[in-house]
């Protein structure tokens, strides 16, 4: 089964050597879809050396940019992938996809977290719980984001994020499991699912919430939705990190997360849930080799290269 991976970037030129280099050794033999969304940096003509399909936008919106490389990707499977996430997991496409083909999983992802709708009447307290797992590999936390008031109903996303530490062999093993949304980063999915519920709705863009309203809408063909966690640190000083440090940006974000959401839960609020039906269901573990991050130096990478240390013993100073 042939393999793509969608990758839109933009104004990554300052690590994009290296997070390209840690991408291809982590994923072999797998077609690289980029898309080269509006940069100014130089970032373009590194893509064409690593990339099979390059595609040239000027749109700068995510939702638009990840469309365009689905819409050029010629595999079975389609994992979308952030610019700024760096996967230490060796083989981590093609052991999902085995796990998925054969359980019958349609779409996954790979942050390990994954989002669970509650609708229940305001005069009840959504829950908050945690699970601990008895084989002792992972803690489940249920946490749940503010409310969106729906008639005399609360609306909430809860947010089931996992935590995991590395077995005594130095493999990293990750429960999957099945749960109505996810959040992409990677975000694997399967052609038939592509067929069926098509690409991910552009009224979300520029970003936020698209990924879950795709999971909602799959739901809705019958298709299975999971989570799981592939070992990976993300370098915050990506595209993210402005959204915090700029004003500007700040206030585009924080208005674009309170659109889309209140879009989000308005238009699948028949599929949320009670409280007391919140539930997770574990389908299986995989186990990923361990793939150390690879820097030729650590200038301009400080905020990566302390996340790396703490892989050690695998992380080597460069």
């Amino acid at each position: 089964m042939k393999s793509s991976i969608v990758l839109s970037v933009h104004n990554k030129a300052h690590y994009l050597d290296v997070f390209l280099d840690q991408l291809r050794r982590s994923a072999r033999d797998v077609e690289l879809v980029a898309v080269d969304d509006g940069s100014t940096d130089g970032t373009q003509a590194i893509l064409r050396c690593y990339a099979d399909r390059l595609i040239v936008t000027n749109d700068i919106w995510e939702v638009r940019a990840n469309n365009a490389g689905i819409a050029a990707a010629t595999g079975d499977w389609v994992a979308i992938v952030q610019d700024d996430d760096f996967i230490l997991a060796a083989d981590w496409l093609d052991v999902c996809v085995d796990f998925m083909e054969s359980n019958g999983i349609d779409i996954l992802s790979g942050r390990g977290v994954g989002q669970i709708g509650v609708r229940c009447v305001s005069s009840e307290n959504p829950p908050q719980s945690s699970w601990q797992i008895p084989n002792k590999i992972e803690a489940l936390d249920n946490i749940p984001d503010p409310p969106v008031i729906d008639g005399g109903h609360y609306v909430y996303l809860h947010t089931i994020a996992k935590r995991f530490r590395l077995p005594s062999d130095n493999r990293f093993e990750s429960m999957v499991t099945l749960c109505p949304m996810v959040i992409r980063s990677p975000l694997i999915l399967s052609r038939r699912a592509l067929n069926m519920v098509g690409i991910f709705d552009e009224g979300f863009a520029p970003l936020l919430y698209d990924d879950l309203d795709y999971c909602m809408r799959a739901n809705a063909h019958g298709l299975k939705v999971a989570f799981t966690s592939i070992p990976h640190f993300s370098r915050f000083a990506g595209g993210s990190k402005a959204l915090y440090t700029d004003p500007n940006k700040k206030r585009l974000f924080q208005e674009v997360e309170g659109r889309n959401r209140h879009k989000l839960l308005a238009r699948h609020k028949h599929h949320f849930v009670k409280p007391q039906e919140i539930s997770v269901q574990n389908v299986g573990i995989l186990r990923f080799d361990l793939l150390p991050p690879r820097f030729s130096s650590c200038n301009g990478f400080a905020d990566a290269y302390f996340s790396a240390q703490s892989w050690n013993p695998l992380f080597k100073a460069p």
